[in-house]
């Protein structure tokens, strides 16, 4: 039979122990809130150096298609135009023929697909040239990592859509941050020009001339169509309202003279 000095040491001893499991069981605790909240402010940094990243892909965005469509509207919707009017230093391209020297040129209609396919094979390798990834690649604090660009377009009305489907991930510790798909709207009207140019190039091809000032009219002075001669051809060059691009095409022997 124990006695009660035995008895008091061993509550003493089992008090013992359950104080020190259950601080084990505290700072155990502590601990993994602790490392959820460092997880958790690893994250947010993440997610801010991640949304750095977007913005630069936007701005090379903004800045390559501006330069793609430069090139594009100066040149009848083509990059490497074939038949095409040499005048004042641009390759104008001819979107309605000759072919029959009585009657009126054939046209060739601009399809909004096609050109958003010639601007899809253009658009990712200048993307991926823009951007520099130089200080996240040596950064020590978390692991950079890209993919392949595949670069997806769609000409609207008055904007393109751009669709950049590039795999980025972030990772620190056990927090990783990824995206994928990188939206952009540019501003630029193709869309409308094209349908302007195709309404003109519909006229010339039925009645051989393009009455300018009517359609201004009727569009609410909405457009600037400007008719050029350079004999033996023509040249059309459209402007909309309060936009910088312009969009230009040749008539093959469309020249009054």
């Amino acid at each position: 039979m124990l006695k009660r000095g035995q008895v008091t040491i061993f509550v003493i001893l089992g008090l013992v122990i359950i104080i020190i499991i259950a601080i084990a069981i505290f700072g155990r605790n502590l601990l993994v809130k602790e490392d959820k909240g460092d997880e958790g402010n690893i994250e947010k940094v993440l997610q801010v150096q991640m949304s750095e990243i977007e913005k630069r892909i936007n701005k090379c965005v903004d800045e390559k298609v501006g330069e793609k469509i430069n090139i594009l509207g100066e040149q009848g919707g083509y990059f490497d135009p074939v038949d095409y009017l040499y005048y004042y230093g641009d390759k104008i391209t001819f979107l309605c023929k000759k072919i029959d020297p009585d009657e009126n040129c054939v046209n060739s209609l601009l399809i909004k697909e096609d050109l958003s396919l010639r601007l899809e094979q253009t658009l990712g390798d200048s993307i991926s040239r823009c951007l520099d990834f130089t200080d996240l690649m040596n950064n020590d604090d978390f692991t950079f990592y890209f993919g392949d660009m595949l670069v997806s377009t769609r000409i609207n009305y008055d904007n393109i859509l751009v669709t950049v489907d590039y795999p980025i991930s972030l990772t620190q510790k056990n927090v990783k941050v990824e995206k994928n798909l990188f939206v952009k709207e540019v501003k630029v009207p193709l869309g409308d020009m094209i349908n302007v140019a195709n309404d003109i190039l519909s006229s010339e091809a039925v009645a051989g001339d393009f009455e300018t000032l009517g359609y201004t009219l009727l569009h609410s002075s909405r457009y600037n169509i400007e008719k050029r001669n350079p004999y033996p051809d023509r040249v059309y060059i459209i402007r909309v309202l309060n936009n910088p691009y312009i969009f230009q095409f040749a008539i093959q022997g469309g020249s009054n003279g």
